[in-house]
């Protein structure tokens, strides 16, 4: 079977023109392959990335909370609980009494909680100098954190001062 060389070699570039297109082929499917698998990974990277991050920020937290616990604890314990409103209403009582000021003190309605405290509106009428009113005014606000007072209208009667204090305390259920 001899052939012509014309024919051998039309034969030869055939079978090597099919090798290269079938190998151009296979090569632009792997590189798809290939760029789809580096997307994966950088996606995957990149989730794993933020992943660290939120376990770094959850184990910092974490340590933060312990440290805060024992200043939790002395902020829970300096809120009374709903049973203790009365010795508070005592306690304002007897600093008004202690600022020469005659008082009367009457609690309102309880507010819808909020967070893990509760609060209960007061008013308090007071009568005496104006530097007994000014000086209960000042020992409620530093010395009573969980009382705050929304509202103080004062009424000068002759030598002395009727104020009316109103607000609210926080409590602890």
């Amino acid at each position: 079977m001899p052939r012509d060389f014309k024919g051998r070699l039309l034969t030869a570039t055939s079978i090597s023109l099919g090798i290269f297109l079938t190998l151009l082929v296979a090569l632009f499917f792997v590189n798809q392959d290939l760029k789809s698998q580096a997307l994966a990974i950088k996606t995957a990277k990149s989730d794993l990335k933020t992943r660290v991050q939120q376990l770094n920020d959850l184990v910092r937290l974490r340590e933060e909370a312990k440290l805060a616990e024992p200043d939790l604890a002395k902020l829970e314990s300096a809120v009374p609980a709903r049973d203790d409103l009365f010795s508070v209403r005592r306690d304002i009582e007897g600093l008004a009494g202690r600022n020469n000021l005659a008082v009367s003190f009457s609690f309102g309605n309880e507010n819808p909680k909020t967070e893990a405290l509760g609060s209960i509106n007061f008013e308090l009428r007071l009568q005496g100098g104006d530097f007994g009113v000014r000086s209960f005014i000042s020992q409620i606000e530093s010395g009573y954190p969980f009382v705050k007072i929304t509202a103080l209208d004062m009424v000068r009667q002759e030598n002395d001062f009727i104020a009316t204090v109103k607000g609210q305390i926080l409590f602890s259920e």
